[in-house]
């Protein structure tokens, strides 16, 4: 990218300052996701500097059917890719094109909802185990036994209180 600000007449100090753009964490994120992107091209004997939208819609398509990816990890991908294209090409606007936008939101529509289960507690097997001669009398039990019947309390508790929270929101 400085190669490319360059060759548009700018000075490398402001070249420098203007890739400066991001945290160097974000930077570092970028570099490897557009370095994915271009062993995909370069494979694919294409350049990932001259390539087209139809091109970056195979490669957002390859990372959710073969890589398996998140919608939001692909987003990820594309955001690089646009950091790139707004120096090199920025007739192309990758980061607000339709195609890849709508791409996108059918990856959301096809990636199935996570859905968290409450585990399932025998409430009777834990109270007994909270009873047993590790974790009683409580004035002679270590620091950490203490912690851990005080954490299953707690969490017992606030399982109580959820259900009970629920149960009034279906009532009324």
């Amino acid at each position: 990218m400085l190669r490319a600000l360059k060759k548009k007449n700018f000075s490398s100090k402001v070249a420098k300052q203007l890739l400066r753009r991001h945290r160097k964490s974000t930077g570092a994120i970028y570099n490897s996701k557009w370095k994915l992107f271009h062993l995909w091209c370069n494979r694919r004997h294409k350049s990932a500097i001259d390539t087209d939208v139809q091109s970056i819609a195979r490669f957002l398509l390859w990372l959710f059917t073969k890589k398996h990816l998140k919608p939001s990890t692909i987003a990820g991908y594309r955001a690089a890719i646009s950091q790139t294209y707004r120096y090199v090409n920025p007739d192309m606007d990758i980061g607000n094109n339709v195609y890849l936008s709508d791409l996108i939101k059918s990856f959301y529509l096809d990636t199935p909802k996570s859905v968290y289960d409450v585990p399932k507690w025998d409430l009777n097997l834990v109270l007994s185990m909270l009873c047993i001669d590790r974790f009683e009398p409580i004035t002679e039990i270590s620091l950490k036994n203490l912690t851990l019947k005080t954490v299953f309390s707690l969490v017992l508790v606030r399982q109580l209180k959820l259900v009970k929270f629920i149960a009034w929101h279906i009532v009324n």
